[in-house]
Parts: C-alpha cells; sequence; structure tokens
C-alpha cells in the first residue's frame, strides 16, 4: 500500500507543478500575426482565381501540409506525396506554374526551398509570395488573371 500512496503523491506533486506552469502561461502575452494567416491568403487566392482566372487555364492545391497519422503519411509518401510542393500548382498552355504562399515574414522550410530548386531545373516557373498582393502581382504577370 505504500508504493502505492508514494505513487499518488508523486502524480499529485506534478500536476500541481503542471498546473502552476499553464496558470503562468494563462497570463503570458501570445504574439498575434499581424495580417492575415497562410490560409486565409491562400483562400482568396483561390477565390481570384475561380473568378477571375484565364480560360484552359487549370489550378488545384497540394494538401501535403495535414497532421496525419504515420500509417496514412507512409501509405502517401509511397504513392508520391512529397514534401514541400508549392501551395498551389497553376496549369496553362502546356506550362506548369508553382506558387508558395507565406505569410508577411513567411519563410520556406529547407523541402521548399530544395522543391523550388526541383521545379526551375525542370524549366517550371515558382514563386514565393509573401501576402496576397504580391500573390496577385505574380499571377497577373504570369498572364493568369484576367
Amino acid at each position: 500500500m505504500t508504493g502505492f500512496v508514494d505513487k499518488v503523491e508523486r502524480v499529485q506533486r506534478s500536476f500541481v507543478v503542471e498546473r502552476k506552469r499553464s496558470r503562468a502561461q494563462i497570463g503570458a502575452r501570445r504574439s498575434v500575426p499581424a495580417g492575415p494567416t497562410e490560409e486565409q491568403i491562400q483562400k482568396a487566392v483561390v477565390e481570384w482565381l475561380d473568378r477571375r482566372g484565364v480560360k484552359g487555364m487549370h489550378f488545384f492545391h497540394v494538401a501535403n501540409g495535414d497532421i496525419r497519422h504515420k500509417g496514412a503519411a507512409g501509405r502517401l509518401k509511397g504513392m508520391g506525396v512529397k514534401a514541400g510542393e508549392p501551395d498551389i500548382v497553376l496549369l496553362y498552355r502546356g506550362h506548369a506554374y508553382g506558387l508558395e504562399l507565406k505569410a508577411p515574414g513567411g519563410t520556406q522550410s529547407p523541402d521548399q526551398e530544395h522543391v523550388e530548386r526541383q521545379w526551375e531545373q525542370a524549366g517550371a516557373t515558382y514563386a514565393v509570395a509573401r501576402g496576397l498582393d504580391y500573390a496577385l502581382d505574380t499571377l497577373r504577370e504570369w498572364g493568369l488573371l484576367e
């Protein structure tokens, strides 16, 4: 019985320590990102493409960023899913465009930098857009918005 009581006391002490830590965190300030999130930027870009994209263009989102169960991630990797692919892939007149979207101040991961080099070596066009305005300017420059 003594072992059980000691164990309960250790658990209770660790719970109290955790609780104190949590209360301290409650009062701490969180840094709120200035401006829209990457997801908000992407939704706006997709809306622009749906409404103002040139005829004959096809685009889609590469859904690589979600957290998955290890088994599902391994299965998808075996089927060709690769880390670092751009957020939006656009196809127009036989050419591929990759658009990686970032919130203002966002940076590419090493996988994304590697994929950017691969896209460029393959002769495709690739850009990193930090913010909605830059993304729309890039799409206009590529001739993909009316």
